[in-house]
C-alpha cells in the first residue's frame, strides 16, 4: 500500500492531554525540578532521566507490555504535574499538536480536552477523577487554559495552513461543580466563532480554531444504573430519582444542544450498551456521535446473530434492526480508536478482523453490494481515531495502517471512513462543504501520485 503518512485524514476523537509532545513535557519537567515544585517521587524519576528525552518518554507513555486503563491513568497523573497552571507550556503543547497532525496530513481535527484539569487548582487521581472546587478562581483559570490552548492551536495553524483544527470541551464524569463553568466557556466560544463560519478556509480570522462541541469523558457513572433505566436492554426514562451527577450532566448537554454545539459522549467503552442508547436520547441532548461505543456494537451483533437462520452470519438488515431496537437510529457515528480499545480492554476480541469498526464497515459494504440501500443507510457509521496517541504510542497514521492491513479493509476503506468523518464532524454546513471539497481533492491527488 502507498504511504499511509501521506494519506489525507480526518480525526474526530483525540484528547489533547493524551497527545502531548514528550520533548515539551521534558523541558517543563526539568524546569519544575529546578524550581523545587515536584514531589519527592516524581522529582526522583525526572532526575534519573537527566537530559535523556527517550528515557523520559518511557515515563509518559505506556510500554507495549504494560498497556491498560490503569497504566494510561498513571501516565496522566505523572505528566499533568508539569502542565497544570503553566499557560506558556500549555500553549506550546497545543502548537506542537498541530504540527504533529500536519506531519500526518490530517486535514481536519476536532481536539478535545478538559480545561479544568489543566489548572493549578485541579488534580487528577485517576479514580474519583479530578478533585477541586468549583470556585471563581477555578473558572478564571479554566478560561485562561482555553485561551492558551486556542493561541497555541492558532499558531500551529499559521505554520501549517493546510491543517484545520476545532475544539471540543469535555465535562468530566462526577465533576458536577465544573459543569456551569464549562458551559459558560463553551457558550462564549460558540458565540465568538459564529461570525467567522461563512469565511473561506485559510482566511485566518480571529475566531479560527473555534469550540464546536462538548463531550463527557473520564467515566460512565453519570449514566443511571441499568437496572432502573432499561427495558429489554433499551435505556428509557423511568421517573426514578437520579444522582446529582446524572441529572446535572443531562441538563448541561441539553443546554449545549440548544446553543448549537455538537454533542458526543463517551459511552459503551467501559460501560454497558444501554449507556449508548442513553447518550443519544433527548434526556442527554441527543448525541450524534459516540466515543467508542463497543458495547452497543457487541449487543446489536449478538441480537442479530440470535435471529439469524441456521447459525448463518447476521445480515445487514438484521443488524440494522437490532440497532434500531436498542434505540440507536441513523444518523449515528461511532468514534472508534482501535489501539486504545485493546489497551483499555474496551474491546477484547481475538483478531482485528472482529473489531467493531471492521464488522460495521463490512456489513455496510455487503448491504451496498446487494442493493440494500435502506440497511446500508441505517447502520451506524464508524471513523478511525487515535484517542491518546502519545500515551499509547500509536499515531493516527498507525491506526490507519492497522485498519488497512490488520483489519484487512485496504486503502479504499480509509477514503470512505475519512469521508464519513467529514459528514459526522461538528462544522456548520458551509464549513462541512469546504472540508468535503478539500478532502476529495486531496484524495484525488494522493491516488494519482501514489498508485
Amino acid at each position: 500500500m502507498a504511504s499511509t503518512v501521506r494519506m489525507p485524514k480526518v480525526e474526530l476523537h483525540v484528547h489533547l492531554d493524551g497527545a502531548f509532545d514528550a520533548g515539551v513535557l521534558h523541558r517543563a519537567a526539568k524546569a519544575c525540578l529546578a524550581d523545587g515544585k515536584l514531589s519527592e517521587d516524581i522529582a526522583a524519576k525526572v532526575s534519573e532521566c537527566g537530559d535523556d528525552v527517550e528515557a523520559f518518554t518511557k515515563l509518559v507513555s505506556c510500554h507495549p507490555e504494560d498497556q491498560s486503563l490503569k497504566s494510561m491513568i498513571d501516565r496522566f497523573v505523572f505528566f499533568l504535574t508539569f502542565v497544570q497552571g503553566n499557560l506558556p507550556i500549555i500553549e506550546e503543547l497545543a502548537c506542537a499538536f498541530v504540527s504533529r497532525q500536519a506531519a500526518q496530513n490530517v486535514l481536519y481535527t476536532e481536539v478535545r480536552y478538559s480545561p479544568h484539569i489543566m489548572t493549578s487548582v485541579g488534580t487528577y487521581d485517576g479514580d474519583a477523577g479530578a478533585n477541586a472546587s468549583g470556585s471563581d478562581d477555578m473558572h478564571a483559570q479554566a478560561q485562561a487554559v482555553v485561551e492558551a490552548v486556542t493561541r497555541g492551536l492558532r499558531r500551529g495553524c499559521e505554520k501549517h495552513p493546510g491543517t484545520e483544527i476545532t475544539q471540543i470541551l469535555c465535562f468530566l464524569d462526577g465533576k458536577v461543580e465544573w459543569i456551569d463553568s464549562l458551559m459558560q466557556i463553551a457558550s462564549t466560544g460558540r458565540a465568538a466563532s459564529a461570525a467567522a463560519s461563512a469565511l473561506p478556509f485559510g482566511a485566518q480570522p480571529l475566531e479560527t480554531c473555534p469550540i464546536v462541541g462538548v463531550d463527557i469523558a473520564a467515566g460512565e457513572d453519570h449514566f443511571v444504573p441499568a437496572a432502573s433505566t432499561t427495558v429489554n436492554g433499551v435505556w428509557c426514562e423511568t421517573g426514578a430519582s437520579q444522582s446529582e451527577n446524572s441529572a446535572k450532566h443531562r441538563q448541561a448537554l441539553r443546554k449545549c444542544r440548544e446553543m448549537g454545539l455538537g454533542i458526543t459522549n463517551h459511552a459503551g467503552e467501559t460501560g454497558i450498551a444501554a449507556n449508548v442508547s442513553a447518550a443519544v436520547s433527548d434526556a442527554y441532548g441527543r448525541a450524534t456521535r459516540i466515543g467508542h461505543g463497543y458495547a452497543a456494537v457487541a449487543a446489536a451483533l449478538e441480537m442479530a446473530s440470535a435471529s439469524a437462520a441456521d447459525g448463518a452470519p447476521p445480515r445487514p438488515a438484521e443488524v440494522a434492526a437490532a440497532f434500531d431496537s436498542l434505540g440507536l437510529k441513523a444518523p449515528l457515528t461511532f468514534e472508534c480508536c482501535p489501539t486504545s480499545s485493546r489497551s483499555t480492554r474496551g474491546w477484547t476480541g481475538a483478531t482485528w478482523s472482529e473489531h467493531p469498526l471492521a464488522q460495521l464497515y463490512r456489513l455496510r459494504m455487503v448491504a451496498e453490494a446487494s442493493g440494500d440501500a435502506a440497511s446500508a443507510a441505517a447502520l451506524p457509521r464508524v471513523t478511525v481515531n487515535s484517542d491518546d496517541p502519545a500515551v499509547f504510542g500509536s499515531s493516527l497514521t498507525d491506526e490507519c495502517e492497522l485498519v488497512a492491513t490488520g483489519m484487512g479493509l485496504g486503502a479504499p476503506a480509509l477514503r470512505l471512513l475519512a469521508a464519513d468523518a467529514v459528514e459526522a464532524c461538528f462544522l456548520d454546513a458551509p464549513g462541512k462543504q469546504r472540508l468535503r471539497e478539500r478532502l476529495q481533492a486531496a484524495w484525488n491527488h494522493y491516488e494519482a501520485t501514489s498508485f
